[in-house]
């Protein structure tokens, strides 16, 4: 399961952890990029087709597979008999003078030890910056380069297209201004509530641009509002097949950061099905999975239905209706 895809002899973990890139890589990586929206951009005049090109924001809080090790602070200053923002402090300094020292391919690492500090010092102005400086020189290639959507916003101004900076979109969603853990379980995929954040920042982009032209039958800012509380308060996964998270029966598989984690999910539920046929909540779930499989409706129609008989639910009669309908196949 942690293998990665297309034969390359390396686990997720080690390419995430280990593998480095030198400068020279990591251009040729941008401009890679950098051509092939290019010619997506040229495609899409072509054939007139309207576009919006949106920024890649990534988790500027994510070190990597570990978060930093118990002790860090101590080994920077040398004690532990100082009250929190003076043990910050003198780690800071440190810190600081570190930088001037190091090989610049380890400085990501003291950015981030840094940042880390400052956040937790309240010098939230500080600590953005650093965040966003170690991601920016970070050897590993992990997130998406501030470098790289600089491209991509060049290219925006030069062909006369509309940007949404989707970096900025969500960092202004969080009082501190930090791109983080509020918005990514790991350093690209969404939580919950980031995804509610980018598919309104999207959303208002595209009417503003003129782009999408049916007028919302909501306000879209009162949407994120009553969707986020909804999500804070959540106790358990929707049976909405559309709403559903994909996370179970575990809210805390919403922060894990194995990129496996919907496929183990998926596994407890088919034991949870195989031990309790009689489950309702675990026959939904199953039910959801399937919907987005391909050429598995006949089985989640099957196993919506087992469901049904148990439990008589509106959600899951909708949910059962789309497959039936062969909806799903125009949504």
């Amino acid at each position: 399961m942690d293998l990665s895809h297309e034969g390359i002899r390396a686990t997720q973990d080690q390419i995430i952890q280990d593998i480095r890139m030198s400068k020279e890589e990591i251009i040729d990586v941008i401009d890679g990029y950098e051509s092939n929206i290019r010619d997506a951009v040229k495609a899409a005049e072509q054939y007139s087709v309207p576009v919006l090109l949106i920024t890649v924001a990534s988790n500027w809080e994510w070190r990597g597979r570990s978060d930093l090790p118990d002790g860090w602070l101590t080994e920077l200053t040398d004690r532990n008999d100082l009250a929190n923002d003076e043990l910050y402090a003198e780690a800071i300094a440190t810190l600081d003078e570190m930088l001037n020292s190091v090989p610049d391919e380890e400085k990501h690492e003291v950015l981030f030890k840094r940042a880390t500090a400052q956040k937790m010092m309240g010098n939230y102005g500080a600590a953005q910056s650093d965040f966003r400086a170690a991601m920016n020189v970070d050897p590993h290639l992990r997130r998406a380069l501030d470098s790289a959507n600089l491209r991509l916003s060049d290219i925006a101004e030069a062909n006369g297209i509309a940007v949404l900076d989707m970096v900025e979109a969500l960092a202004a969603r969080n009082r501190h201004n930090i791109v983080g853990f509020e918005q990514f379980y790991d350093y690209v995929h969404f939580t919950p509530k980031g995804a509610v954040w980018a598919a309104a920042a999207i959303f208002e982009a595209l009417h503003t641009q003129g782009i999408l032209t049916t007028k919302p039958q909501y306000d879209p800012e009162n949407y994120v509002f009553d969707r986020v509380e909804e999500l804070e308060q959540l106790e358990i996964d929707f049976l909405d097949v559309y709403q559903w998270l994909g996370i179970g029966f575990n809210l805390n598989r919403i922060h894990n950061r194995d990129l496996w984690k919907y496929d183990k999910m998926l596994l407890e539920i088919e034991e949870v099905v195989d031990k309790e046929p009689e489950n309702f909540r675990a026959l939904v779930y199953l039910g959801n999975a399937l919907f987005f499989e391909s050429d598995r409706e006949e089985d989640a129609i099957r196993v919506y239905r087992t469901g049904l008989e148990i439990e008589d639910n509106e959600e899951v009669r909708n949910n059962l209706d789309l497959l039936l309908s062969g909806r799903i196949r125009r949504e």
